[in-house]
């Protein structure tokens, strides 16, 4: 996700931070939190003006709705489409 004003710092996925298996959903000090269909998805890098998120296999594909929330603040709903992997 491209946009402005999407983190107040730069955060990077290290080993780190993966606990019991799982990648974060909320980044300590950052509040950053990417919603897909309601739930908060994994996230490899925030920065102000990107993030990169993983959209769990195990959601099904058709009609979607992205939201990001950093503390209070939300951003715009996105609607999309998901569609199987290639």
């Amino acid at each position: 996700v491209y946009g402005r004003h999407l983190s107040f710092a730069t955060w990077a996925l290290s080993s780190a931070d993966i606990r019991n298996g799982n990648l974060p959903t909320d980044i300590p000090g950052l509040n950053v939190t990417v919603l897909v269909r309601g739930l908060p998805v994994p996230l490899y890098y925030v920065s102000p003006t990107q993030i990169n998120a993983l959209i769990p296999a195990s959601f099904t594909p058709g009609p979607a709705r992205l939201e990001i929330s950093r503390g209070s603040a939300r951003g715009p709903r996105v609607d999309f489409t998901l569609v199987e992997e290639a």
